[in-house]
C-alpha cells in the first residue's frame, strides 16, 4: 500500500512541478522502479494463486491492465495519454485493502 501511495506522490509531483532536467530524470527513474515492482508483484500473484482463482478476481484483471499500460508508457518515446491512465495505480490501493481485510 505504501508503494502505491509513493508512486501516486511521484506522479503528482511530476505533473505539478516546474521540471528541471534533474528532477524529471529522478522522477522518471522512480517510475521505472515502480513499474518493475508492480510487474514483479503481478507475476508473484499469478504464480502464487491458482489460475482459476487469479482469473476470477476482477482486481487481478485491473492489475494486469495497469501493468500493461505502465509498460507501454515506458516503451513509447513520445508523451501520451497512457501517463494519465497510469495514475489509475492509486485504485490498486482499494484492491489491496479489499484483499487484506477479512470479511
Amino acid at each position: 500500500m505504501l508503494t502505491i501511495l509513493a508512486n501516486f506522490a511521484c506522479e503528482c509531483t511530476l505533473a505539478q512541478i516546474k521540471a528541471t532536467e534533474e528532477s524529471t530524470r529522478i522522477l522518471e527513474l522512480a517510475n521505472i522502479i515502480f513499474t518493475v515492482f508492480f510487474c514483479l508483484e503481478l507475476l508473484v500473484n499469478m504464480f502464487a494463486t491458482m489460475v482459476k482463482e487469479f482469473a476470477s478476481d476482477w482486481w487481478n484483471w485491473f492489475d494486469v491492465l495497469i501493468v500493461i499500460l505502465s509498460l507501454a508508457d515506458l516503451f513509447l518515446t513520445e508523451p501520451t495519454s497512457v501517463r494519465v491512465v497510469r495514475m489509475a495505480r492509486i485504485f490498486r490501493g482499494k484492491s489491496f485493502s479489499s484483499r487484506s481485510v477479512p470479511g
